[in-house]
């Protein structure tokens, strides 16, 4: 059976869903995200060396793409839509994030959806503001979910949820469709493989949802734990990788996350053991069967 799509490439490439050629010419249809591989946070993009320096550092480190701050509670950020159309014409995935506070839920679920307009996902940061505040969590999520039922959005916060007791995480994750884990392993005095077993430990107790963690990107994090980090999260069957943040890493840290390779299962495959796809040869077959596709609509 032909599974194709009549989606432009710029949509394709963010879509969950792309279709593959396999041995036998036939199309068949691969789970895909826009997290799979390394991403890059973004704080303040002129601090980054400005658009065109969220790009480089993408492509030197061999990311697919960058997360970038929209809003901050109910105030959206000039820079999102001053940034978001260049960074995808330059082949970029292109998320927005932005930090919640439990008060003034409405205007933060407008802010939220105003940024998820163009972008390819949305991350929502909750962090200690919301310990002990389920209610707000809830209403940001049907506020948000009433307008945007499909649309992909994930939960940034603390790693390890034993220590956090108080946090409202499965009421997030009742609408939120993945967790990235804030695994800053030096901040917390841990190792970076021992802080990212315990985190999905933990969290694949809480649910079942796609976890892509956050490295530390910054000091006091060292060049030599990225790699570490990076083995680990393949030994855990992780597909998706970030960093955190462009302004604040260093090049000895730009050159280790170069060398992270991420890895996902090829179709079918559902046994950690068996063979899986590199980061670059992900991309290739991305890139292989988006022009298979298009061939097909013409």
């Amino acid at each position: 059976m032909l599974l194709c799509t009549n989606e432009p490439k710029s949509e394709l490439q963010s879509s969950r869903y792309i279709g593959e050629r396999n041995g036998w010419g036939m199309l068949k249809l691969i789970d895909y995200s826009p997290l799979y591989g390394k991403t890059w946070w973004v704080w303040e993009v002129d601090k980054c060396g400005g658009v065109q320096g969220i790009i480089n550092t993408c492509k030197a480190t061999g990311a697919r793409g960058a997360v970038v701050k929209a809003f901050d509670g109910v105030n959206t950020w000039p820079q999102w839509e001053q940034s978001v159309y260049t960074l995808k014409a330059a082949g970029l995935v292109v998320g927005a994030w932005g930090y919640v506070y439990p008060a003034n839920i409405d205007q933060t679920a407008q802010a939220a959806l105003a940024a998820l307009e163009k972008a390819d996902y949305l991350i929502i940061d909750a962090e200690s503001e919301f310990e002990t505040s389920g209610t707000a969590a809830h209403q940001l999520g049907d506020l948000i979910r009433a307008k945007v039922p499909d649309a992909l959005i994930g939960l940034t916060t603390f790693a390890l949820p034993e220590l956090h007791s108080s946090f409202p995480y499965s009421t997030f994750l009742v609408w939120t469709d993945f967790i990235a884990p804030q695994v800053y392993w030096a901040d917390a005095q841990m190792g970076a493989a021992d802080m990212l077993n315990q985190s999905l430990d933990q969290l694949q107790k809480l649910s079942k949802k796609p976890i892509y963690p956050v490295a530390q990107g910054y000091p006091q994090a060292l060049p030599s734990e990225m790699a570490e980090f990076g083995a680990t999260a393949v030994n855990r069957w992780v597909g998706g990788l970030s960093f955190w943040d462009i302004q604040s890493t260093t090049q000895d840290i730009k050159d280790s996350v170069k060398l992270v390779e991420t890895y996902r299962p090829k179709q079918g495959v559902h046994n950690p053991v068996d063979k899986m796809w590199t980061t670059s040869e992900f991309n290739a077959a991305l890139d292989s069967a988006i022009k298979t596709l298009e061939g097909y609509k013409k």
